[in-house]
């Protein structure tokens, strides 16, 4: 099935570059708060310059998470460093409009933010996904690559730690997995026959949270660029399927663990949905004291 032409291809070039910010030390570091300074600029930071250069820089993990405004990204390594704190006080507790601003502030100054020249509409949501994809072969050269929605905590310790027990070579399709799941015919989440004619869905990682490696990505990014990608709009569902297509040729390794929670959160999670800015303060919070501690409260 050819990609409706409307859809823009997202190989053309953007500025997104990858500063890498490094925190020696433990995987979870105290928080430092950042405030904007009066004008809304960001204060300047000893050893960082705002020119910074596209990098082709190589990790372990890349993980993009999705806003519903923008895309963000963050480096992963094994030596437990964070290349950036993932979520902060001053920029989730004001009114969207200025978050808004102060991100884009934020985006021209540290290039590692990834804004997508298109409106965000649900339908739209896997084009954030192939971006994904292409940011995570084209810029930081990850072995693995890692999507997350917005509201999602993730404990990258054990995330790293899962991955490891796969061997390094071999194609993963990571994450909480739903076997013969068949598309709803009605209701509010309601697929089209024409939309999904099939019954059934093919395998698939819960979107809040999944892993796939190096080469499923270039394969995502290398069909989409050759409009031969097929497009659903549910973009878990759409990674399923392209990774059941990559498969075929190329023996893949599922790897299913609830700890990618699809629904709240789970003891001992890995990942952490549905998450209010207050529970991800909370949850990090927990894991500096070295306790992995759900945070039921909104």
């Amino acid at each position: 099935m050819e990609p409706p032409k409307s859809l823009p291809l997202l190989h053309e070039k953007r500025d997104s570059a990858f500063l890498a910010r490094k925190r020696n030390g433990n995987a979870f570091p105290k928080r430092k708060n950042r405030a904007p300074k009066e004008d809304g600029s960001l204060p300047e930071q000893i050893g960082h310059k705002s020119n910074t250069p596209k990098p082709n820089r190589a990790s372990s993990v890349s993980n993009r998470c999705k806003s519903r405004t923008n895309r963000s990204s963050g480096g992963l390594s094994k030596s437990g460093e964070v290349d950036r704190s993932a979520y902060r006080k001053d920029h989730m507790q004001n009114p969207r409009k200025e978050v808004n601003a102060v991100l884009k502030k934020e985006a021209a100054y540290f290039g590692d933010i990834v804004i997508l020249p298109f409106m965000d509409r649900y339908e739209l949501v896997v084009l954030k996904t192939i971006a994904i994809c292409e940011y995570g072969v084209q810029n930081v050269t990850a072995a693995r690559i890692m999507k997350c929605d917005d509201d999602t905590f993730v404990r990258v310790d054990t995330v790293l730690k899962e991955i490891e027990g796969v061997p390094p070579k071999r194609s993963l399709y990571m994450g909480n997995l739903n076997l013969l799941h068949r598309p709803l015919r009605s209701g509010k989440w309601a697929v089209t026959y024409e939309e999904w004619p099939e019954e059934v869905y093919p395998p698939y990682a819960n979107g809040p949270g999944y892993v796939i490696s190096n080469d499923i990505a270039k394969f995502v990014v290398s069909q989409h660029v050759n409009r031969r990608l097929r497009l659903f709009k549910m973009e878990d569902v759409s990674m399923g399927m392209w990774v059941e297509q990559f498969n075929s040729s190329m023996p893949v390794q599922y790897s299913h663990n609830w700890k990618f929670c699809q629904y709240g959160c789970m003891e001992d999670y890995y990942t952490a949905h549905y998450q209010s800015p207050r529970q991800m303060i909370c949850l990090w919070d927990n894991l500096a004291r070295g306790r992995a501690h759900c945070c039921n409260f909104r």
